[in-house]
């Protein structure tokens, strides 16, 4: 059986997803089967996507090697390349962004090739996907030579396949108006750049929506008040690039909630320990009226704790699945997680252990919660797991508490700032919080008071996800809204997608020749955007594509 899969997109999900079908395809359980990749990306060499183009040595990942090959089967891969490739490295160093860009850079070119199969790399970015004719019989490619330009990076030759499920395939048009064929696509598509916020467009040209554009240090010259939308880790790296270039400039980040992410002990490896959210139901723990917040491990201490509530007054009354109310599961679920921090707190070990054993088992948990619970926990509950899910590393930590103490880095929320810097420069709060963001808003007017301008010389945004769906960003995507051939998911981030990831369409129905990884899984997934949720995707995808 030959198939041909067009990947479109060529970061990280699209270079590990590739690998990942060529090896699929060389598994000795699919003898007879090849599979010819039509990799699809503008750029010159795919693996290098937005987070790993930056050559800032201060720009580290914030998971251990050890956590970050390529394949779940072969957990060592990257540690073996970092051997290879020169790059110190043992299992508890957070690479530079750099050289895990390199990594990716080079993976694909390492992976063999099976007999009949192939890998090719088209230059060039997808502006619309229909549906075709049975994608067999062709090279995978037509009205371009060449197969839209893009060189072979295997060394099988280039064959059609047979469509999936015997159906017809599916056509991608270029945008220089050259089509491909494939039996199945795959969208990879990265991230959305952040959304422009209307509040800070008086700045304008000192307003730099995107912490990645390449012209931040062009704009940042000069600087000596510097506002940083956002406390997640996307802040710390933009504080820690400026301040090296800016060292007479001093930081206020600012937030909602006004808390920076937890940090990494100085042991990133800490013991495994068992947590099994499958057994919430079993044990017959209730929801409680407290929300899961990480109290104090937003700001690198060791605290566990949560307050709050849960929000459920958001849920319809109904059957939460297993015969429980629909407000049971995330109440009962958080609990279950809240216990066992307390548990590794009181034992005197290491509270992170618990996140770690939890997140493989997200997802899972996520589909068991009723549509209203999982509003609620998107809500009221996702910023403080955030802070305790993606942490910084201890070295950052360090860093950050430096800045911090040096006055160089003041962190608070929106309204503590805003108070503190009206227009008329007189404010009742202020920013201060240090490193532990502590402090939350007054509520007395710094919601309303417009900013004073003249307080800061440079803002750049560094705030959460934007949707998928946000025009402009992708020709793909706008074009497939346009055409009703896919929808934004009810929780606003991602793509309304069927169980197995394929699009659904304006009309409910899903597209068995469209699927979906990264980000737009968010909605049908949690967990879906780190390099263990690309892996596993990837797996599951081969799989499923390669039958």
């Amino acid at each position: 059986m030959q198939r041909t899969i067009a990947v479109v997109g060529g970061g990280a999900a699209g270079v590990i997803l590739s690998a990942h079908l060529l090896r699929a395809a060389a598994s000795s359980g699919r003898a007879g089967h090849s599979v010819q990749v039509l990799l699809v990306d503008p750029a010159e060499t795919p693996g290098r996507g937005l987070p790993y183009r930056t050559t800032d040595p201060r720009h580290t990942l914030n998971a251990v090697v050890a956590r970050l090959s390529a394949f779940d089967d072969d957990p060592e891969h990257l540690l073996r390349w970092c051997a290879s490739a020169g790059v110190p490295a043992e299992p508890g160093t957070f690479l530079q962004r750099a050289d895990f860009g390199r990594y990716l850079t080079e993976l694909l070119p390492s992976i063999p090739v099976p007999e009949g199969s192939s890998l090719r790399h088209v230059r060039g970015t997808v502006v619309d996907v229909v549906d075709g004719p049975d994608a067999g019989g062709g090279p995978g490619a037509e009205g371009r030579p060449g197969v839209a330009g893009g060189p072979d990076v295997g060394d099988g030759p280039g064959i059609g396949g047979g469509g999936i499920e015997g159906g017809p395939g599916v056509v991608l048009t270029l945008a220089d108006g050259g089509t491909l064929r494939a039996d199945a696509a795959v969208l990879a598509l990265g991230t959305p750049p952040p959304v422009r916020l209307p509040e800070y467009e008086p700045w304008g040209e000192r307003y730099v929506a995107d912490p990645w554009s390449p012209d931040l240090d062009e704009r940042a010259a000069d600087a000596r008040r510097v506002l940083v939308v956002g406390t997640g880790l996307t802040t710390l790296d933009v504080v820690a690039h400026l301040h090296a270039l800016l060292p007479d400039a001093r930081f206020t980040a600012v937030s909602r909630g006004g808390t920076l992410p937890a940090a990494h002990a100085a042991d990133p490896l800490p013991p495994a320990v068992e947590v099994d959210l499958g057994a919430v139901g079993e044990l017959g723990e209730v929801g409680s009226d407290r929300a899961f917040d990480g109290n104090g491990a937003g700001n690198g201490t060791d605290s566990g704790n949560s307050d709050g509530n849960d929000g459920r007054n958001g849920t319809d009354g109904g059957d939460g699945g297993d015969g429980a109310p629909a407000a049971f599961w995330l109440g009962a679920t958080l609990d279950h997680v809240r216990r066992h921090i307390a548990g590794e707190r009181a034992a005197g070990r290491d509270w992170r252990a618990v996140i770690d054993a939890v997140r493989p088992q997200v997802n899972p948990a996520w589909a068991r919660l009723t549509a209203d619970e999982q509003a609620t926990f998107q809500r009221d509950h996702a910023r403080s797991w955030e802070n305790v899910r993606h942490r910084m590393s201890h070295a950052m930590r360090t860093h950050v508490d430096q800045l911090v103490a040096d006055g160089v880095l003041t962190v608070g929320t929106v309204a503590e700032a805003r108070d503190a810097n009206g227009a008329d420069g007189q404010g009742g709060a202020n920013a201060q919080g240090g490193a532990n963001g502590q402090g939350e808003t007054n509520g007395q007017g710094g919601a309303d008071r417009p900013w004073n301008t003249a307080a800061f010389d440079l803002v750049v945004g560094a705030t959460g996800l934007p949707p998928l769906t946000s025009p402009g960003w992708n020709p793909l995507v706008d074009a497939l809204l346009a055409r009703g051939l896919v929808r934004l998911h009810r929780l606003g981030t991602g793509l309304d997608l069927t169980p197995d990831a394929a699009l659904i369409d304006a009309a409910g129905v899903g597209h068995p020749r469209l699927r979906a990884m990264g980000l737009a899984r968010r909605g049908l997934e949690w967990e879906c955007t780190s390099i263990p949720d690309l892996r596993r995707q990837s797996a599951q995808l081969s799989d499923e594509l390669l039958g």
